[in-house]
C-alpha cells in the first residue's frame, strides 16, 4: 500500500478547503434553509414539547383539512416538526462548517487590509488582483535624470478623484485605499449566518409555545401557567377589538391586534375562530352543519346539498358591535342576504332556505418563549452590515512603486479589489489608459 507524498496531500487539503469556501456552495445551503423556512411558515409546526392536556387536540384541530387528512404521511416526513429533523440540521451544520472555514481565512486577511499603512502579507480569499507596468520615456535631454514624480502625481490625482484615500506617499511609493471597512463584508455576512443558526438552535432547544382554544363564557383553562377565561369580546370598526380576559381571577383587556409580554411569554394577538352550528329546514327534512371560521376577516363558504347552492356566512362589524350575515346568490348572481340572529331562525325566501343558527365566539390564544431572539437579532444585524459593505463599499487597494533603471523608468502597480462587481483589471485599465492618453516623458513634459 502506498501513501501520497506530503505535497500531494497538502494540495488535496488545499483544494478541499477552497471548495468549501466557494460562494455557490454557501448560496445553495442558504437557499435550502430558506425553502425549509418557507415550508415551516406554510405548514403549521407541532408544539414541542406537548405538556398541557388537550394541547395536541387543539393543534390538530387548527390544521387545514388536507393536512388533517394526510396527517400520517406528512408526519412521517417530519414536516410538522421541521426544526427537530435532519432536513434542517444537516444543511445548517454544513453551513456552520463552511462559514467557520471562511472566517478563518477572511477575517485575518480583512483585518490586514483595514490597516492601510501596512502591506497585506496574505491573499484575500475573495480578492481579485491585477498588475500593470507603466513605462516612462527617457528625457529628451540626455543630461537629465528620469523624473517619475509627474506620473505619480497624475496617478495620485486620478485616485483622489475616484474617492481613494492616500494612505502613504513617498518619493517612490504611493498607497491608496477605498472603503477599507468593506473588506469585512464577507466575514460579517458569514458570522451573521453562524449566529442566526445558533439562534435557531437555541430557540429549538429552549424555546416553547402554548396555545389554547377558549369560548366566550366557557370553562376556564390553563394557559402559560395561569387560569384563563374569556368573559367577553368588544369588536371595533377596523375588524379588531378588545378581548375581556380573567387571568387568575384578575380581569384584563387584550387587544386583538397586539403582542404582549406576560410571565416571560410573548402572547400573540388572539385569533377569533367562531363555531357556527346551522340547521336547515327543507319541508319534512333537516340538515345540520357545523362550521368553523379559520379567519374571521374572510367569509365562510359552504354548500347546501339539497338545493346545490353555495352560501356565505360573513362577520360584519358596525357601530361597535359584530353581526353575522348569511347570503346566497340567485340565478342572476345577485346576492340574497339575511341578518343572522344567534339562536333564532333565519329565512332566505327567494332561495327557499330557512333554518336556525347558533354561533359561539371562540378565540385561539397562543404564546411563545423566544430565547433565540437576541442572537438572532445580532446575526441579522451582521448580515445586513455585510450586505451593505458588498453593495455600497466596493473596497480596493492600489499600490504604486516607481522604479528607475538607467535613463528609463517605470511605475509598477498592484491593484486588489473584492468580488466581481468592480474587478481589479477594469480598475487598472481605467487609470492607465487615461495616463497613456496624456503621455508623459521622463522630464515631466507632455509628449
Amino acid at each position: 500500500m502506498t501513501t501520497a507524498p506530503p505535497a500531494t496531500r497538502f494540495e488535496t487539503i488545499a483544494r478541499v478547503w477552497k471548495a468549501l469556501q466557494h460562494p455557490k456552495l454557501f448560496g445553495a445551503l442558504i437557499l435550502i434553509l430558506a425553502v425549509e423556512g418557507v415550508l415551516a411558515l406554510v405548514i403549521p409546526q407541532r408544539p414541542e414539547p406537548i405538556t398541557e392536556p388537550g394541547q395536541f387536540v387543539v393543534w390538530v384541530s387548527s390544521l387545514p383539512p388536507f393536512l388533517q387528512q394526510g396527517y400520517q404521511f406528512f408526519d412521517g416526513l417530519r414536516l410538522f416538526s421541521l426544526f427537530h429533523s435532519l432536513w434542517v440540521w444537516l444543511p445548517a451544520a454544513a453551513l456552520i462548517l463552511i462559514s467557520l472555514i471562511a472566517l478563518a481565512d477572511f477575517l485575518p486577511a480583512a483585518l490586514q487590509r483595514m490597516r492601510p499603512t501596512t502591506a497585506p502579507t496574505r491573499p484575500h480569499p475573495a480578492g481579485k488582483t491585477a498588475t500593470r507596468q507603466l513605462r516612462i520615456a527617457a528625457p529628451q535631454n540626455p543630461g537629465k535624470a528620469t523624473a517619475t514624480a509627474p506620473t505619480m502625481d497624475a496617478l495620485r490625482d486620478m485616485l483622489a478623484a475616484a474617492k481613494f484615500t492616500i494612505a502613504r506617499r513617498t518619493d517612490t511609493e504611493l498607497l491608496a485605499v477605498r472603503h477599507p471597512w468593506a473588506w469585512l463584508a464577507p466575514a460579517l455576512a458569514r458570522g451573521g449566518v453562524v449566529l442566526l443558526i445558533v439562534a435557531l438552535a437555541v430557540q429549538t432547544i429552549w424555546g416553547n409555545s402554548r396555545q389554547v382554544l377558549l369560548a366566550t363564557g366557557g370553562a376556564p383553562a390553563t394557559f402559560i401557567g395561569q387560569t384563563v377565561q374569556i368573559s367577553g369580546f368588544s369588536p371595533d370598526a377596523g375588524g379588531g377589538g378588545t378581548l375581556s380576559v380573567i387571568a387568575d381571577g384578575q380581569p384584563a383587556e387584550w387587544q386583538m391586534g397586539r403582542w404582549q409580554r406576560r410571565r416571560g411569554w410573548w402572547v400573540a394577538p388572539p385569533k377569533a375562530q367562531p363555531l357556527a352550528k346551522i340547521t336547515f329546514n327543507d319541508g319534512d327534512t333537516t340538515e345540520n352543519l357545523t362550521l368553523v371560521f379559520d379567519d374571521i376577516s374572510r367569509p365562510l363558504v359552504f354548500s347546501y346539498a339539497p338545493r346545490g347552492q353555495s352560501l356565505e356566512l360573513r362577520y360584519i362589524t358596525a357601530n361597535g358591535r359584530g353581526d353575522y350575515r348569511l347570503s346566497v346568490r340567485d340565478a342572476q348572481n345577485t346576492p340574497i342576504e339575511s341578518a343572522v340572529q344567534r339562536g333564532q331562525s333565519f329565512s332566505l325566501p327567494q332561495a327557499g332556505i330557512t333554518g336556525e343558527i347558533s354561533i359561539q365566539d371562540r378565540f385561539l390564544l397562543r404564546a411563545y418563549r423566544l430565547p433565540g431572539v437576541l442572537p438572532g437579532a445580532l446575526g441579522a444585524l451582521l448580515v445586513l452590515f455585510g450586505a451593505a459593505g458588498w453593495i455600497f463599499g466596493a473596497p480596493a487597494i492600489v499600490r504604486l512603486t516607481a522604479v528607475t533603471k538607467g535613463r528609463g523608468s517605470r511605475v509598477d502597480a498592484f491593484i486588489e479589489t473584492q468580488g466581481n462587481r468592480h474587478p481589479a483589471d477594469a480598475l487598472a485599465d481605467t487609470f492607465f489608459s487615461a495616463i497613456n492618453g496624456e503621455g508623459t516623458t521622463g522630464d515631466g513634459t507632455q509628449s
